[in-house]
């Protein structure tokens, strides 16, 4: 009775099942197929399913076997006559008549399987519990899986072979079918079934597919980058290559899987980057050199896909940057000239990886070493750079007082611009020794054209260097202070004693070791005038500090000497010893070298740059005049005013220094500075030994370098006279079992 309404009720079905194919594969039929239909049928199998079996005991026996059985050969003699259908078509006709009919079957059974749910939810669990029963799948599912074994396996390289065909005609710019592309490559993924494991869905169909994609792009990408390379430039290749990227990933969003993206794009860097990275960094440098940043974005955002090839382009940029600033740099001896073409040079590299390269970490680092590479290459006749002593006296411009009319603003942000070219300086002891010898001059001769710009720089030193280093200058603007004080107090006492110093005195009380003055090279005779003032100001200061002594520096000094026998008033600016000697012509008309030395006790060689300079600006005249033959002064050579001087200013400086005189005073600078790197050496050397207590030669020298390098480049040979000097003075001894070890000596 079961199997006899079985039957019957699939006899009431299978003419209505037919109907709903034929409709949607657009085919007349006799009988049509209505939403009334759909319903009589859904209540007919409902009955069926929930009617039959109840008070069975053996499982297996629910009604349904039947109608499942039968259903199984209706949708497999169907899909053969699709089968024997396609098999006349080829190429796009036959993904065309493809999609169409599997556009019709999924339709319709997507109806049929509405239809047949009392049939899934019923009979087909109940038998796919059985272990005998493991191929009994639900209906929608038993659909896809015979059309993948009807249909779709016997043409599927067929199939596919027309899927690559379009993709390729759409990568050639064809217009395609892209519904039609979609809608197969979506049947790839439908399919994707496993029969063992009760239906579950799986990717296996589609990844046949992806596997063969892959295949295809890689042979087509090889062909077209040799075929494009041997016609065009490389400009338009990478322009070609960064097209196909989009190209690749606008082709996944619209029909391909998102698991795609990831082996067609490594197809793609594979074989139009990385087969071809010598080609595209081949044209690095002279787009570098044309500065053509569009171009070197487009380089950089292909390479960087691949990142392996990330450090030939650093390097190539790393030897262009230096290569250029050294030559802008050559010949450049002007401190302000230097420090603008460092700066431009810089910018215009610092705009280039920002913009071009992204701000990427390595090529900015290829920047820096680029930058530190070209600033420190310039070097004066000793061999050292003569980058920290340029940066020192351009910062020293920017500090003191000038006749050039600049904003502070504008002087703090070029400011700012030389601690950038700080960062990269190798020796910033140097450039710090000579800053704090500029300091101490502008200092002195209070010639700071901003208290807030001299902060500023100190802080932003202060921040590179550490406190320990910018100590002492910070102490020199606190003497400063103290001196301006004493200054008051010294004046407040006289004028409550009633008194006076004969001339307009002022005296500034610096701490020794902490300015970089050197004591006076030779003794002098003050005017009986200045003396006055020096002893008045000596005995309040030994009044106020009886422990402390006072030594006064008189080529550090300077004042003011008006004259009063010229028709227009003018007032000399100079140092002391020039003071010395024009305050004689007060007592004498004329009076020679010799003379002029016994008075002021001046050495032959001061005495002499001094004369000279007077000489030279015109206030005082000599006879007989210099010569080749006589280049220096002599004892009996004779001097006077010059009565017919003039100018057309009121006030002059004539305490200029001389050439000789600046270079003298940088060699005095640069053996302090060796002088200093000698005591840091040892100190460093110490510190080291006293934590490892033993220790071989060359992990020393390494440990110095290592610890120095933020300072300046110890070489070998400074560490190995330190190491001599130290073990002199029974810090350091050799370790007899081994001579290239060293103990530390507590």
């Amino acid at each position: 009775m079961r199997k006899a309404k079985g039957y019957r009720v699939w006899g009431q079905l299978e003419p209505k099942f037919k109907s709903l194919l034929k409709m949607y594969q657009g085919e007349e039929c006799k009988t049509s197929f209505t939403a009334t239909d759909h319903m009589m049928m859904y209540r007919t199998v409902h009955d069926f399913c929930t009617g039959a079996g109840t008070n069975t005991k053996k499982r297996g026996h629910y009604a349904g076997e039947e109608l499942y059985t039968n259903f199984e050969q209706f949708i497999k003699t169907h899909t053969n006559e699709i089968h024997a259908t396609l098999t006349t078509y080829s190429g796009t006709e036959l993904l065309q008549k493809y999609k169409k009919e599997w556009d019709s079957y999924t339709l319709a059974m997507g109806i049929i399987n509405n239809i047949l749910a009392y049939l899934n939810r019923h009979w087909i669990v109940r038998a796919a519990e059985l272990s005998h029963s493991k191929n009994v799948y639900e209906i929608y599912t038993l659909s896809l899986i015979t059309w993948r074994n009807q249909v779709y396996y016997p043409i599927s390289d067929q199939i596919i072979t027309a899927t690559l065909d379009l993709i390729i005609k759409e990568r050639d710019g064809e217009a395609v079918d892209l519904p039609l592309l979609k809608g197969g490559i979506n049947s790839f993924v439908a399919l994707g079934i496993d029969q063992e494991r009760k239906g579950e869905r799986t990717l296996n169909e589609y990844i046949n597919f992806e596997e063969q994609l892959v295949r295809s792009t890689e042979l087509y990408y090889s062909q077209e980058s040799t075929q494009f390379l041997l016609t065009n430039p490389v400009i338009d290749y990478m322009k070609k290559v960064e097209q196909r990227v989009a190209e690749e990933v606008n082709r996944v969003d619209q029909y391909l899987q998102p698991r795609t993206l990831t082996p067609l794009l490594g197809v793609v860097d594979t074989v139009l980057i990385i087969h071809q990275q010598d080609v595209i960094t081949g044209e690095f440098e002279s787009l570098l050199h044309e500065y053509r940043i569009t171009d070197l974005t487009r380089m950089y955002t292909i390479v960087s896909r691949v990142p392996s090839t990330i450090p030939q382009m650093q390097e190539k940029m790393e030897s262009f940057i230096a290569t250029t600033g050294t030559k802008s740099l050559s010949g450049v001896s002007d401190p302000r000239s230097f420090v603008e073409v460092v700066i431009q040079t810089y910018r215009k590299y610092r705009f280039l990886v920002d913009e071009a390269f992204k701000g990427d970490m390595a090529f900015e680092q290829s920047l820096d070493r680029a930058c530190r590479r070209f600033i420190n290459r310039s070097v004066g006749g000793d061999g050292s750079s003569l980058a920290p002593e340029l940066v020192a006296r351009y910062s020293d411009q920017l500090l003191k007082k000038t006749g050039e009319k600049q904003e502070e603003s504008t002087r703090e942000e070029t400011l700012n611009d030389i601690m950038m070219i700080f960062k990269y300086l190798e020796e910033k002891d140097a450039f710090m020794t000579f800053y704090g010898s500029h300091l101490s001059s502008r200092l002195i001769n209070n010639n700071s054209f901003s208290e807030h710009l001299e902060d500023h720089m100190i802080r932003n030193l202060k921040t590179l260097c550490g406190i320990e280093h910018t100590a002492s200058l910070k102490a020199m603007f606190n003497d400063m202070k103290v001196s301006k004080g004493l200054q008051e107090e010294f004046k407040s006492k006289l004028e409550g004693e009633g008194k006076s110093t004969p001339l307009d005195f002022t005296a500034l009380v610096l701490v020794k070791g902490i300015w970089p003055l050197k004591e006076s090279p030779c003794s002098f005779s003050l005017s009986p005038a200045l003396n006055t003032c020096r002893e008045m100001f000596e005995k309040f200061y030994q009044s106020k500090y009886p422990s402390r002594s006072l030594r006064w520096v008189y080529h550090y000094s300077k004042g003011e000497v008006k004259l009063t026998y010229t028709p227009k008033q003018h007032i000399l600016q100079c140092s002391a010893y020039q003071m010395g000697v024009l305050d004689q012509f007060n007592r004498a008309k004329v009076l020679s070298k010799a003379k002029l030395k016994e008075i002021t006790t001046l050495d032959d060689g001061t005495l002499d740059k001094v004369l000279k300079s007077l000489v030279k600006t015109r206030v005082v005249n000599m006879k007989p005049k210099l010569s080749e033959q006589v280049p220096d002064t002599l004892p009996d050579h004779l001097f006077c005013l010059n009565q017919k001087f003039t100018s057309d200013s009121i006030r002059l400086n004539i305490n200029i220094k001389s050439t000789g005189e600046k270079a003298n005073n940088n060699i005095i600078v640069r053996k302090q500075i060796e002088e200093s790197r000698r005591l840091e050496i040892q100190a460093c050397i110490v510190r080291v030994m006293k934590a490892k207590k033993k220790l071989e030669h060359r992990l020393l020298v390494a440990e110095v370098m290592e610890q120095l390098g933020s300072r300046f480049e110890a070489t070998v040979s400074q560490i190995k006279r330190c190491i001599d000097i130290l073990i002199e003075k029974d810090y350091l001894e050799r370790n007899n079992d081994k001579g290239d070890s060293y103990n530390y000596v507590s």
